[in-house]
């Protein structure tokens, strides 16, 4: 039976982001899903001009319950892909048992995962700002993406990136990521860190790979040395997907 690759989108994206590995995962034999976190399925243009009024009550736990619906109606557990927050929601899921194997692309860090890194502490600090409890969304805009998202772009190009691919979130999401207990998990997982991103950089990464302490579990960890946030559209990225299918045949196959 083929595998299912669900991708897992990140905060103030769709699922639209995956379509590239999409097509590059399935041409490899894979299956593929890349639904978009709840209300936000539709056009960007549309989603960022008319965002759902319900889309601000969405907190993180909802976002694992749609993803969890949707392994659900699966015939076997699938592969799960997440990049950025996603890749939070990743290992949630994979906590649960209901994956099996996860890659983590530049992720976020569960509850309990700092580092003293500048970059990670400000970028978060602004996307968070905990001193506003009046908006429900959040979309950034383009001064925040080019300096720790699409810093490989020029500021032109961030701004294409942005309307291309950017819409609002729900602040509850990224203020309700909860712990995991990462000791009790025993599926393989595969960290993928961009040496140039600057919004979650590789300490972060690597910190969160070192919190999984299964004896028995398969754990990968990798730095891709020029790799911003942005790496999913980012020139070359089909170097990064090439190793995640290498991974994945080694764990899966």
């Amino acid at each position: 039976m083929t595998s299912t690759v669900l991708f897992i989108h990140g905060y103030m994206n769709t699922g639209q982001v995956w379509q590239d590995w999409q097509k590059y995962f399935e041409a490899a034999g894979y299956g593929t899903l890349a639904p978009s976190w709840p209300y936000l399925d539709g056009e960007v243009a549309e989603l960022r001009a008319h965002p759902n009024p319900k889309l601000g009550t969405v907190d993180f736990a909802d976002v694992v319950a749609h993803y969890r619906k949707i392994i659900q109606g699966l015939d076997q557990p699938p592969i799960l892909v997440g990049h950025s927050l996603g890749g939070v929601v990743v290992q949630k899921l994979l906590s649960e048992g209901l994956a099996q194997a996860a890659v983590c692309v530049n992720s976020g860090p569960p509850q309990g995962i700092v580092a003293p890194n500048w970059d990670f502490l400000f970028s978060n600090f602004l996307l968070l700002e905990p001193w506003n409890f009046k908006d429900q969304l959040v979309l950034k805009g383009p001064r925040w993406y080019h300096r720790f998202v699409t810093n490989e772009l020029t500021r032109a190009e961030t701004k294409t990136f942005i309307q291309k691919n950017c819409v609002p979130s729900s602040r509850k999401i990224a203020r309700t990521i909860p712990k995991i207990n990462f000791s009790q998990v025993g599926k393989p997982i595969f960290f993928v860190a961009g040496g140039a991103d600057k919004s979650q950089p590789p300490v972060i990464n690597q910190k969160n790979y070192q919190a999984y302490t299964n004896p028995d579990q398969v754990k990968t960890f990798k730095v891709y040395p020029g790799r911003t946030h942005d790496t999913l559209a980012q020139p070359g990225w089909e170097a990064v997907a090439d190793d995640i299918l290498g991974w994945l045949n080694q764990v899966t196959g």
